[in-house]
């Protein structure tokens, strides 16, 4: 079955090529190697990451967007993902980080916590966060050191310095509460349709267009019968498989299309998990 639908699109590549691409692209979509890389998955991933990245979370929108710009998802999934990645990476803000003694001497052996979540550095040695006010704890053993840093949209490396003081200041200042910072309500995440459904139903609308097109070449064709030489023997038959498979397509990605619209449709905006208990934490960890 598979190797018949490529030969269609080798047979409509001469004729119009394209409307030969646009078949090649529906085609990849819904092809057995794309259902082995779960596409459901890459789809779901998708659209949480561009839901995401327009929220202004963009640590979490990066981790959803490499799991859909894998290789094993569809192309057309693949494309807008990674086009997506470079995007969240430009505008994502990290952290560079030095932790020193009392001395002034570099401590390594410290565990880092931003926003109440482990964290560690990436590929450059820095941390990515989401931009705005971010809260970085920094433990070494029992003491413990925080502080308050504010960054913006593509703000790269914002030097962070975190010194942990003498042991005796440091329990004595363990005792007394800090200023606690104003809760939040965490930002709403709405989801809406996306690129890949608009994509899906142009290809759709095309491809039915170019069925229709070779559907009244097909008939035409046909005026010819019963003494229809072999060229257009062979002409007629081409037109009508070339009729029934941008028929096929069209039909599938409107439907896949008109899927993704009404789930879009039924999922509403819901606060970001964890950022309560995590405003929270950071309260009642407050030096």
């Amino acid at each position: 079955m598979r190797v018949q639908a490529d030969l269609r699109v080798v047979l409509a590549a001469r004729v119009n090529p394209r409307l030969a691409t646009l078949a090649a692209l529906a085609l990849s979509l819904f092809s057995p190697s794309a259902r082995a890389g779960n596409t459901e998955t890459c789809l779901d991933a998708a659209e949480r990451g561009e839901q995401l990245k327009k929220g202004g979370q963009l640590v979490a929108a990066r981790a959803a967007l490499l799991i859909c710009s894998k290789d094993a998802c569809p192309a057309p999934v693949r494309a807008v993902c990674r086009r997506y990645l470079d995007e969240v990476d430009s505008a994502i803000p990290t952290l560079e980080l030095a932790v020193h003694d009392a001395a002034g001497n570099d401590l390594k052996d410290v565990n880092v916590i931003i926003d109440g979540e482990p964290r560690s550095r990436d590929a450059n040695g820095a941390f990515p966060v989401d931009p705005g006010a971010r809260r970085v704890r920094v433990e070494r053993g029992a003491a413990t050191e925080e502080v308050l840093v504010k960054v913006a949209v593509g703000q790269k490396r914002t030097p962070v310095v975190v010194t942990f003081r003498a042991a005796a200041k440091a329990n004595e200042t363990a005792a007394s509460p800090g200023p606690r910072l104003p809760e939040r309500e965490p930002p709403r995440v709405r989801t809406t349709a996306g690129p890949l459904p608009w994509l899906l139903g142009g290809v759709g609308v095309l491809a039915l267009g170019g069925g229709a097109a070779f559907g009244v070449k097909w008939m035409g064709d046909t005026d010819c019968r019963p003494r229809c030489s072999s060229e257009e023997v062979a002409r007629i038959r081409t037109d009508g498989v070339l009729t029934d498979v941008f028929v096929g397509v069209g039909l599938v990605s409107l439907g896949v299309s008109a899927a993704l619209f009404l789930r879009a449709q039924r999922t509403s905006g819901a606060p970001s998990g964890g950022a309560t208990s995590r405003a929270t934490d950071a309260n009642r960890t407050a030096p």
